[in-house]
């Protein structure tokens, strides 16, 4: 009922020549669309909305659009997801938007950096990669080239004790800052 009253509101808008209206109506079907799962209807409406957002002249919302269409594009489309959510970054920037500019980024990153998934977590563990695990924090330390093996090492034991260090510090204040707990478990 949702995305018929969209489209009922996008042809009016359309109808009227309220071409700002109708780009904020597109986008917020493209949201109750990928909110239903239906991605590729989502990425037509959000790719629809940028279109009528870049005639208007609206940055804001224009950096909107961007960051979700790179959000709801499949793999397929890592190229096109990765330009769209550089350029929201780009456009949240240029507006003074730190928040959202943060958020495209974060998204962005993701594509850039898939997080491993459970399997991959194992197998790094197995394998002897993952340098620390604290409670809630994965740390995988990776020393890159341009060092000899004893510098390498030398760098590594210590951005592990550096880790360790700050598990420790922050385990402290946790027990500090809960002064509810038995203490027993403090």
């Amino acid at each position: 009922e949702a995305i018929k009253a969209f489209e009922d509101a996008i042809a009016y808008y359309r109808e009227t020549r309220d071409r700002g209206s109708e780009g904020a109506v597109t986008r917020r079907r493209g949201q109750v669309l990928l909110d239903a799962g239906r991605l590729d209807e989502a990425a037509r409406a959000f790719r629809a909305a940028l279109e009528v957002f870049r005639e208007v002249g609206d940055r804001l919302d224009e950096g909107i659009a961007l960051g979700l269409l790179g959000t709801v594009l499949p793999e397929a489309q890592r190229q096109e997801a990765m330009s769209s959510l550089e350029g929201a970054v780009a456009v949240f920037r240029e507006l003074g938007e730190p928040e959202l500019e943060r958020a495209a980024m974060s998204s962005l990153l993701s594509l850039r950096i898939p997080v491993p998934t459970a399997a991959e977590w194992r197998a790094r563990i197995e394998a002897g990669m993952i340098d620390e695990v604290v409670p809630g924090l994965w740390v995988d330390v990776h020393v890159l080239g341009g060092q000899d093996d004893e510098e390498r090492q030398r760098t590594t034991e210590e951005l592990r004790a550096r880790i360790r260090e700050a598990a420790g510090h922050n385990a402290t204040r946790e027990k500090r800052e809960s002064p509810d707990l038995p203490e027993a478990l403090a």
